[in-house]
């Protein structure tokens, strides 16, 4: 699916067998290296066929989140290169087809978002690696899909937020609360988990790290930002505050 000599001669049912076929295999021991290619097809694929995006990007979307559960599971030191391929293979498709990130947030936002808190800093940098074009995809797409992110903040503020208090101390802390609040945008506005996401980040001012309290001070900025909506302010936004590290 990489090569163009092949993409240019396949009709398009020929591509959609193919991708069934593809993301049927399950992530698990025992289907072994076969899934481990699975996920390195869809990373590496170069379908440019809008309609056939569209018709099977939910399900990779599925097969990626199933791979990169997967590999939470499993530990190993060849999951980095597994999941390089998953956040690689998501962002493409994604890139692709920008909608279908937020049409299917509630699906990959959370095993995705919990690699920014990992004790892993490989993990750590795909996930930052990764954040950044879907957080901007959200904020450019926002008003078109309003509900689906309201739906995405009901279905996992509450484990998030949890996640976050409970990795209070990782260096990537702030990074993570930035593109949560620019995801949400508006939904996160006016509610009980505004307070709570504000005295997680109210911590890194009164920290010892000048760099934390740098982090936190973006971080502010970021949700005042979030808060006017500016068109000439959406880049500002989808830029998460800087680690060390990272």
């Amino acid at each position: 699916m990489y090569r163009f000599s092949v993409l240019s001669v396949a009709t398009s049912e020929q591509l959609r067998i193919l991708l069934q076929r593809i993301v049927s295999i399950p992530p698990s021991v025992a289907s072994g290296k076969l899934a481990y290619l699975a996920v390195w097809a869809l990373a590496v694929q170069r379908i440019e066929r809008p309609q056939l995006v569209e018709e099977s990007g939910p399900a990779v979307v599925e097969a990626l989140v199933s791979a990169m559960r997967f590999g939470n599971e499993v530990g190993e030191a060849k999951v980095d290169a597994l999941m390089k391929d998953v956040f690689g293979a998501l962002g493409k498709v994604f890139k692709r087809l920008p909608r279908l990130s937020i049409i299917t947030a509630r699906a990959w936002f959370g095993p995705a978002f919990s690699q920014m808190l990992s004790d892993d800093p490989e993990l750590v940098k795909l996930a930052n690696g990764f954040f950044p074009s879907v957080v901007e995809q959200f904020i450019v797409l926002h008003d078109d899909h309003v509900n689906d992110i309201k739906a995405l903040y009901n279905a996992t503020i509450a484990e998030t937020i949890l996640l976050l208090q409970a990795r209070k101390e990782h260096t990537n802390l702030l990074t993570a609360w930035g593109h949560l609040v620019a995801m949400l945008g508006s939904s996160v506005h006016k509610t009980q988990s505004l307070n709570v996401l504000l005295k997680i980040v109210e911590v890194g001012f009164n920290s010892g790290s000048t760099d934390i309290r740098s982090q936190s001070h973006q971080a502010w900025r970021r949700l005042i930002l979030n808060f006017c909506h500016d068109g000439m302010q959406k880049d500002e936004v989808s830029q998460g505050p800087r680690s060390k590290g990272h």
